[in-house]
């Protein structure tokens, strides 16, 4: 009997306990079940509560203001034409209204997600992970991100997040963080910022998570993970040249 068969089976809360202290084990246990129930629960609490207090701490009116002024192409339209401004305020609040479906966009993107995962890991590096063992490794990999949502939610509940709160990148766990609004080249920022101590530590855990489901080395699941995030980073930095 392997010790993966021998080991005992993992309930949900126990498996959420362990990707923070023991990820290989709650990521074994994904090949005995693919449940990915509790964390997708956790997330759409989180997400949810998140909208409701920057909303209402932060303020809509601030929110739009951070947007603003970390672009400056909408700082630019807005300047030769004041006109604008109305319509592009409600354009912005309108497409924030959108966080309220988080919970749902979430399982359309964590969809995508896998479906990525499973060609990578399986038909380049001859993997053998299934679609929903990848779903559930996506969802437990990406717990410390509830962390850094539980910390902005905090700031905003107890007013400090400042008067210069931008949403897309509300508190300094990156370099990018400290470096906006200098004369650095925005892809440059946007490269700085994705390096987010949150996003590291989820691609850890994603290489972990496939290398267990998917029976391929670490190094194999590596570049898996960090080609595709590579692959959005860039697209990040290209898009950062026309905001």
């Amino acid at each position: 009997m392997s010790e993966q068969e021998s080991a005992p089976a993992l309930s949900q809360l126990q498996r959420i306990t362990n990707t923070f202290i023991a990820p290989t084990k709650t990521f074994a246990d994904i090949n005995r079940s693919a449940s990915w129930w509790l964390p997708w629960l956790l997330s759409a609490i989180v997400s949810l509560v998140y909208c409701a207090v920057v909303i209402s701490r932060v303020g809509m009116e601030t929110i739009i203001d951070g947007i603003i002024a970390h672009s400056p192409r909408l700082a630019t339209q807005l300047a030769q034409n004041p006109l604008l401004e109305p319509k592009v305020r409600d354009s912005i609040a309108t497409s924030m209204k959108l966080m309220w479906g988080s919970p749902i966009l979430s399982i359309i993107g964590a969809l995508a997600i896998a479906s990525l995962f499973l060609g990578s890991a399986n038909f380049i590096f001859g993997g053998r992970a299934t679609y929903t063992r990848l779903l559930a490794v996506w969802y437990y990999a990406s717990l410390p991100l509830l962390i850094y949502f539980l910390i902005i939610i905090l700031m905003a509940a107890f007013g400090l997040t400042g008067e210069n709160f931008y949403i897309k990148n509300p508190i300094g766990t990156n370099i990018g963080f400290y470096l906006d609004g200098t004369s650095i080249p925005a892809p440059i920022i946007a490269l700085l910022t994705a390096l987010d101590v949150f996003s590291i530590w989820t691609a850890v855990l994603l290489t972990l998570g496939i290398s267990t489901v998917a029976g391929i080395r670490r190094s194999s699941a590596a570049i898996v993970v960090f080609g595709w995030w590579l692959g959005y980073i860039g697209l990040q930095m290209l898009g950062s040249l026309f905001s």
